[in-house]
């Protein structure tokens, strides 16, 4: 795929891509330089061949404080990323400059900084196919509760401002971003592809101007949270929306608004959104998962069923990321935190509805209210929601590819009637849609649909995602810096995901591809496998200490508990006894201020106790990373000191060999009072 962008490049368009190095590179970022470098030579090699006027200019070994830093600085706005590197078991800020600018004519595009996470490949390709391009696909990112585009909210009192999501910077490196008000008609025209987060926060009046986009066939992007759980200010799809109030003017808040109607949008997709009744309206329900490939986030994180994790295991034959969908094909590992079901409604053969992800047959759904009133006592433990889930009920899908025609009328019978009329019609339209979804290899061309009569059916094309909470700010810098994230354990490409689904709704089928190529470096096997064993004995020892840590915790909060109790229960004797008894209640009064004054004691023995017990956890936890960085250490001088003396070895006694032979063969057939 690579080669076909490059290949594909127009001969007249000159590109320059000049790359900015410095000298010192930590050992973090050693195969990104070498990516960079290799690529770099290696794009300017297939553009030499095609004739493509591709000039690459690679200023490496320099300082930060240089000339040539300084021109990067001057003139594209690349400076040095502080970075925290681990050496010898302890974090350190360092400076690396390790960027890159891809220009032609006008158009330019900067990468500040290549993070160690995201594929070089991808960012180059990206962004010499920016630049190549006379101009850019159009993003629309419709205006909700969600703010993904930043702005301010006086949700709960008080102004706050909001910042704009990296999820939607990482999409302005390659699309024109504009935000889209949905309380009047979206032009269906204007937009390559439409963005909405959390759609059951519009209102009555904007909800259906959405639908309308969506049948007027603007590719729509879909993310809807049943329970946003990192996300704290988006409500869930049956919570109300948070009353907007202006701590300016006084009197109470007013009423929060009305919602829209999702059964409608839900109606359009093709979708039957799983729920239980509630007086409160629609609450979808929730998917639970018995399964975790991390056991580190259940001592260090408290992770529960409801954090689910999708990957398809070695040699397992279940396709829970579907290799059906460019969007999904190809991606080593998902998670969603409290995430909906989906499932496709019955008697819609408008519609082709692909699950692009799924999860395990040890799943099932459990109510929303039910996991919100657990929540209302504070975070709930793994084993407290497990009694609610109930048994498995089989995988269920939380991601779904919709493609196809609707009809005016969304009734089923309407439905059935508009199908049957325009099967000729839309045999053609509906193959190519197919081909566009299962083909991996396509490269946009397949997107072109077959128009749709005026008074007939529409097409659409949406995905539509139970979840918000993956986009968080989170998985960005997990992307970005995964090195960060090795005491988790965790490296997931939810941001990879997001921006497959908007690249094939916009027909850009090239890049879901090129970003599932992660390149394989060679290293010493018997070295990592034996680092890994270092590793591991750290991990069980953090483990063991968090453990600890949690029981020695839990026993002192007993004994405040305990101690506090008594005064409780004299405290609620005198009360009964002062109903009946006037003389009681200045003995109660002293006992309450006696209860004040130890518990407010207690507290602050608890947190100093807390305190120590934690310096001493952290203790533990940072020299038993010296400890493993040490031997991991001395694993490297040892296989380095054999790498300088082993290599001479076998050609010294291959020359010591050479040598006796030729020695012994000179004296063949010499008479022995010739020799000395």
């Amino acid at each position: 795929t690579t080669e076909r962008v490059i290949r594909q490049l127009n001969p007249e368009r000159p590109i320059v891509i000049d790359a900015y190095i410095s000298s010192d590179i930590p050992e973090q970022y050693a195969k990104t330089k070498y990516d960079l470098v290799t690529l770099l030579k290696e794009f300017q090699a297939i553009a030499s061949s095609q004739r493509v006027k591709l000039q690459v200019q690679i200023n490496d070994n320099l300082e930060p404080s240089g000339e040539e830093a300084l021109r990067a600085r001057k003139q594209y706005g690349i400076v040095p990323e502080v970075v925290r590197v681990r050496e010898r078991g302890a974090f350190k800020d360092q400076e690396v400059l390790l960027g890159a600018a891809v220009r032609s004519g006008l158009s330019k595009v900067v990468i500040p900084f290549f993070e160690s996470g995201i594929p070089v490949e991808y960012e180059l390709v990206r962004s010499i196919n920016t630049v190549a391009q006379p101009k850019r696909a159009k993003l629309g990112i419709v205006n909700t509760d969600a703010n993904f585009m930043g702005g301010f909210s006086m949700a709960g009192g008080g102004f706050q401002q909001i910042p704009k999501q990296p999820i939607v910077e990482e999409l302005e490196k390659q699309y024109e971003v504009e935000a889209v008000d949905p309380s009047s008609p979206i032009s269906t025209d204007q937009y390559d592809v439409l963005m909405v987060v959390q759609p059951s926060s519009l209102g009555p009046q904007q909800l259906p101007n959405l639908v309308d986009a969506i049948k007027a066939g603007v590719p729509t992007a879909i993310f809807e949270d049943p329970m946003p759980a990192v996300y704290q200010g988006i409500p869930g799809t049956g919570e109300p929306k948070q009353a907007q109030n202006n701590p300016m003017f006084g009197g109470g808040s007013p009423p929060p608004e009305p919602k829209g109607d999702m059964q409608a949008l839900w109606k359009t997709l093709g979708l039957d959104i799983p729920m239980q009744s509630s007086f409160s309206g629609i609450n979808p329900d929730v998917v639970w998962q018995q399964y975790n490939p991390h056991p580190k986030l259940q001592y260090l994180m408290n992770a529960n069923d409801e954090w689910l994790f999708i990957l398809n295991g070695a040699g397992e034959e279940e396709d829970y990321l579907s290799e059906q969908s460019p969007i999904s094909a190809g991606l080593r590992e998902l998670m969603f935190l409290y995430a909906g079901a989906i499932k496709a409604e019955e008697k819609r053969d408008d519609l082709k509805l692909i699950e692009l992800v799924r999860t395990r047959e040890q799943s099932g759904r459990i109510g929303f209210e039910k996991i919100q009133n657990q929540m209302r006592g504070g975070d709930p433990s793994a084993a407290q929601l497990q009694v609610l889930q109930g048994p498995p009920t089989g995988s269920q899908p939380i991601a779904m590819y919709i493609e196809g025609v609707v009809a005016d009328d969304q009734s089923p019978a309407a439905a059935d009637t508009a199908a049957d009329k325009t099967t000729a019609d839309d045999t053609a339209a509906d193959d190519t849609a197919a081909d566009d979804t299962a083909d991996s290899d396509t490269d946009g061309s397949d997107d072109a649909e077959a128009p749709a009569d005026a008074a007939g059916p529409r097409p659409i094309k949406a995905v539509y995602v139970a979840d918000v909470d993956y986009m968080h700010p989170f998985f960005s810098e997990n992307r970005k810096r995964p090195e960060q994230f090795e005491d988790l354990d965790l490296r997931v490409q939810n941001i990879t995901f997001v921006l497959n689904i908007v690249d094939v709704l916009a027909g850009e089928m090239n890049y879901p591809a090129i970003r599932s190529h992660e390149p394989q470096h060679i290293t010493l096997s018997l070295f990592e496998d034996q680092a890994e064993v270092y590793r591991l004995q750290e991990s069980e020892k953090q483990k063991n200490y968090q453990e600890a840590f949690n029981k020695a915790l839990q026993e002192a909060e007993e004994e405040n508990q305990q101690a506090v109790a008594k005064f409780r229960e004299k405290v609620e004797r005198l009360q009964r006894e002062g109903a009946q008894d006037a003389s009681k209640q200045q003995e109660l009064i002293g006992l309450m201020q006696q209860l004040q004054v130890q518990s407010a004691a207690l507290e602050r023995k608890l947190a100093i106790r807390r305190e120590k017990m934690e310096t001493e956890r952290d203790a533990q936890i940072q020299e038993s990373r010296r400890t493993a960085e040490a031997k991991v250490l001395e694993l490297q001088n040892r296989y380095k000191m054999l790498a300088i003396f082993l290599p001479p070895i076998p050609p010294l006694l291959v020359g010591a060999g050479v040598f006796v032979t030729r020695r012994v063969r000179e004296r063949e057939g010499i008479a022995k009072s010739r020799l000395r």
